[in-house]
Parts: C-alpha cells; structure tokens; sequence
C-alpha cells in the first residue's frame, strides 16, 4: 500500500472522529471537574488526563483517594481498569503496521474505544493509520478539556451517573453501526423499556433499556434475514 493511500486513511479517520468530539469533550470536562472535587490536588488532575487517558483510571483514582484508600489499592484498581487495552493491543497487532518503533510506539498512544471502534469499519491495510487519525483529535480534545475542567471543579454540576457519559461517547458510534428501519426500531424500543424500567434500583434502568434495544434491533434483523 503506498504512502497516499496511507494518508488519505489518516485523513478520513481525521474527519470520522469530528462527530464524536462533543462526547470527548463533555467526559474530559466531567471527569477533570471530579477528580479535583474528590480531593486530588489541581496539579496532579491537571497531568492526568495525557497520564492516564483513560476516564473510567482517573474517576476510579479519584473516588479511592476521596475514601482514603491504600496506594496499593489504587495502583491495583488503575491497572485493571487498562487491562482492556491489552485486549485491544492483541488485535491490533494483527494488522498491517508500520515497521518503525518509533511509529508504533506513537501510534499504541492514540487508541482508544472510540478510535479503535471506528477503525474496524476500514479496509485492513490502511486500518491502523486510520485508527491514529481517529485518535489525534480524540486525544488532543480529551487532554484540552480534562485540564480545562479541572478549572472549573465547583462550577460544573457533579457527575452522578457516570454511566451516561460512556453513553454519550459511544453512541455516535452505534448510530453508524445501526441504520434504516433498525434505528428507529433500536429509538422506539429504548424509550419504551426506559418508561417501564424507571425503578431499577441505582438509577441503572436507562442503561438496561438500551441494551436490551441494541439485542432486539439485533434479533429482528436476524429475524429479517431468515426471512
């Protein structure tokens, strides 16, 4: 694969990753806010975000310092919550790469779900420039908005169900992944099952209702197909 082919696939995962950065930013604003809310110093949040990259790291980080836990504890509840990027890792080794160190090094940086999530819909061989493509602007808005929101802990509202933010993050991608009749059908059954799981104990009912809409839209296409 030549090299134009190479940056036209860093151009398009460039411009796949615009519609998803009002979600990375949204998450970093929160996420930065939280962790000098729950008693982190301001300097230390404020190199989290390129230290760390990870929302659920930091949040995890922030909450067990809140509480006075050990730093063995800590550290153990970090690295587990970045054990999904061994995962990650693993495939990607499996595509097409290129053979400078240096190129993989920088490029291993700017995986994320959404980055990677984005990269699957391309061909294999421009597969992983597109992923860093995907990755730079995800990144660079995550570190500008988790320092700016460690700004302004105290002025944003406090991150209650942090569930929702993931949510907000991924659904761009979902919405590509489903489409036609079956988007409608995913919206429809949502809100439905959202309206009759309201009680579900710790707030979780919004969650359940839209995994069960993703495996409904799922079973009526199989269904569909059958047919």
């Amino acid at each position: 694969m030549d090299e134009a082919a190479q940056r036209d696939a860093w151009r398009r995962g460039v411009r796949a990753a615009f519609p998803l950065l009002p979600g990375a930013i949204l998450f970093g604003l929160a996420t930065g806010a939280a962790t000098v809310s729950a008693g982190v110093s301001q300097s230390a949040a404020f190199a989290m975000p390129a230290s760390f990259y990870s929302g659920v790291a930091q949040l995890a980080y922030a909450q067990l310092v809140a509480v006075g836990a050990p730093f063995a504890s800590i550290l153990l509840s970090v690295a587990l919550t970045h054990l999904r990027y061994l995962i990650y890792a693993a495939i990607v080794s499996t595509w097409p790469r290129p053979r400078g160190w240096w190129s993989r090094a920088v490029g291993a940086y700017f995986v994320s779900e959404s980055s990677f999530a984005l990269a699957l819909q391309e061909p294999l061989p421009t597969r992983f420039r597109y992923m860093v493509g995907a990755g730079v602007p995800l990144c660079l808005a995550w570190l500008a908005s988790g320092v700016v929101g460690t700004f302004l802990a105290g002025q944003l509202p406090p991150l209650k169900h942090a569930y929702a933010v993931p949510a907000i993050v991924l659904t761009p991608i979902l919405a590509k992944q489903v489409t036609g009749g079956l988007r409608v059908l995913v919206a429809v059954v949502a809100v439905a099952l959202g309206l009759l799981l309201v009680s579900v104990p710790m707030r979780l009912g919004p969650l359940v209702a839209a995994t069960l809409a993703v495996g409904v839209a799922l079973l009526a296409a199989r269904l569909w197909r059958l047919r």
